[in-house]
């Protein structure tokens, strides 16, 4: 089995198609630019969903000879920016600020990579932090929280709360963005859901921006059965994540009360969502977890939580962190004026 991730042999395959990109789409229409369709077909040749198709004895075999390792931030970023580097629970946080900040803002990011809890950061998002440090100039920090085999859901959110406590401890007059993507996006609203249980004294972050969230427990058979319509389409996400994702990050086996009531789907769909800050929620219609998203956003907006949803017609799974194609360079533009507001 081959897993790459958007080499630069993509960047042929753009200019073949560039030139004949469709203009920015509105959102109840399904027609895509050809540069998205080149993008979602070279990720469907990625082999990703052939890997979130093992099962969990297959999955935890080829993790275990295929164990990925945390690289540095590239050079493009390292050159362009001040990047410094702590450490939380033995993993590294990397700091990404701007080396002269041309308009002061009293804003920062906390960015949760996404990957399916097995990918390390991709190029992809480093290339997206790129154009968020060259439109807002504001600190960014990209926790590389521990991956699978060796991860648990215990180990990866005590890290990730490590590093942003630290971050509000740097930035005490700041405000704290959560900005997730996928996987990442599913931990931002855990990580959310464990200060308000666990650790009240620490601030909620003060916007939550949730990009294709990948919520691995669901047992209501209705979105059940649109997921699984919709699975077909997905060329990244599949069914059988609902399956292995929980069993390998040992939810089930954790000691601690609250990692277990992680397995029930009320701690996602009829958990309090009291007091949780304003969520913006980017979900693609042609991603598997598209109904989860519209049923998150419902429960939020019942408890009061200020919400907006936006819908990527015809887009895949982070179709905004795509970079190339016109739909996803559109998304990430309405991404960068809510944080801004």
């Amino acid at each position: 089995m081959t897993i790459c991730k958007f080499p630069l042999v993509l960047a042929f395959i753009i200019l073949l198609t560039g030139c004949a990109t469709t203009s920015h789409q509105t959102d109840n229409t399904t027609k895509t630019s050809l540069t998205y369709k080149a993008v979602k077909s070279y990720a469907a040749g990625t082999g990703q969903k052939e890997l979130f198709s093992l099962d969990t004895e297959a999955l935890s075999a080829y993790l275990e000879t295929h164990k990925t390792k945390e690289s540095p931030p590239p050079k493009y970023i390292t050159k362009k920016f001040a990047v410094t580097e702590k450490t939380f629970s033995g993993r590294p946080c990397y700091q990404i600020n701007p080396r002269k900040t041309v308009t002061p803002e009293s804003k920062a990011i906390f960015f949760i990579h996404g990957g399916g809890f097995v990918y390390e950061t991709m190029d992809m998002h480093w290339k997206n932090i790129e154009i968020l440090m060259n439109e807002l100039s504001i600190p960014i920090w990209l926790p590389a929280h521990p991956l699978l085999p060796d991860a648990t859901i215990e180990g990866i959110v005590f890290m990730l709360m490590e590093a942003y406590a630290d971050m509000r401890n740097t930035f005490p007059d700041r405000e704290i963005i959560f900005l997730g993507d996928s996987s990442g996006a599913d931990l931002a609203l855990v990580l959310c859901q464990y200060i308000k249980a666990l650790s009240p004294d620490l601030p909620l972050p003060d916007k939550l921006i949730l990009i294709s969230p990948a919520l691995i427990i669901d047992d209501n058979p209705l979105i059940l059965n649109a997921m699984f319509q919709l699975e077909k389409e997905d060329v990244i996400c599949t069914m059988k994540m609902l399956e292995t994702l929980p069993a390998l990050l040992k939810i089930e086996s954790s000691k601690n009360v609250f990692f277990k009531t992680i397995l029930n789907a009320d701690f996602v769909f009829d958990a309090d969502f009291t007091g949780m800050p304003p969520t913006y929620i980017f979900s693609g219609t042609q991603e598997m977890f598209f109904p989860q998203a519209e049923s998150l956003i419902k429960r939020l907006e019942q408890h009061d939580v200020y919400t907006e949803f936006v819908q990527g017609a015809g887009m895949m799974h982070s179709w905004p962190y795509l970079v190339y194609p016109p739909e996803s360079k559109k998304a990430l533009f309405q991404l960068i004026e809510i944080i801004r507001r």
